[in-house]
């Protein structure tokens, strides 16, 4: 069972001063305190027992010596106790495997960060449209816009469920935009051409 102490003279608080809205005065030094507790702290801990290795041709933890191995590191071989073992999708990993493949993205499993391409899409899109000095280099932006919405279609989008709706206006308003500087190049040739 857990036990909780006074923050200011660590006197062991009564189960019945715990959740109490009102506190409590603390025995040891006459303080109120007001405790919140979960209820996981009384419950017992479900973790396997670690074994000790018993005799010389046992297989101890590499990370414990004295510790006994339930089983490899499918990475590496390397074995491993039940405090060591890291379960991923149906493998079993030590914890310097686990680093290494996180860190170098050799786990596709892990999600380190996420880049939003629909968001970076509508950007180059919109955003010189809207800021004044940058106007002009919307005939530049707006096909970036259409290639990069196109190239990173099938992306992952995000961690939380996300729509393709950036993707589209993106697409679209770099296709109107193409369009209406298509359109203003003719109409300057055309001028030009007409005497």
């Amino acid at each position: 069972m857990g036990q909780v102490r006074c923050a200011a003279c660590q006197w062991l608080l009564e189960i019945s001063a715990w959740n109490d809205p009102q506190g409590t005065y603390c025995r040891g030094c006459g303080q109120i305190s007001r405790v919140t507790v979960f209820p996981a702290i009384n419950r017992v801990n479900q973790a396997p027992e670690l074994e000790a290795v018993q005799e010389d041709n046992e297989a101890s933890c590499f990370y414990h010596p004295n510790t006994r191995a339930v089983l490899p590191c499918d990475e590496c071989g390397r074995f491993l106790c039940h405090t060591c073992d890291c379960p991923l999708d149906g493998r079993h990993l030590c914890p310097n495997c686990l680093h290494v493949g996180a860190s170098t993205k050799k786990i596709l499993e892990f999600d380190n960060h996420r880049v939003m391409h629909d968001s970076i899409a509508l950007s180059i899109a919109t955003v010189p449209f809207f800021v004044w000095p940058f106007t002009v280099l919307t005939f530049i932006t707006a096909p970036v816009a259409v290639y990069y919405g196109l190239r990173h279609w099938k992306s992952p989008l995000g961690i939380l469920p996300r729509s393709k709706v950036r993707f589209v206006l993106a697409i679209l308003f770099g296709v109107v935009l193409s369009l209406a500087w298509g359109a203003f190049a003719f109409s300057l040739l055309s001028l030009q051409r007409t005497p």
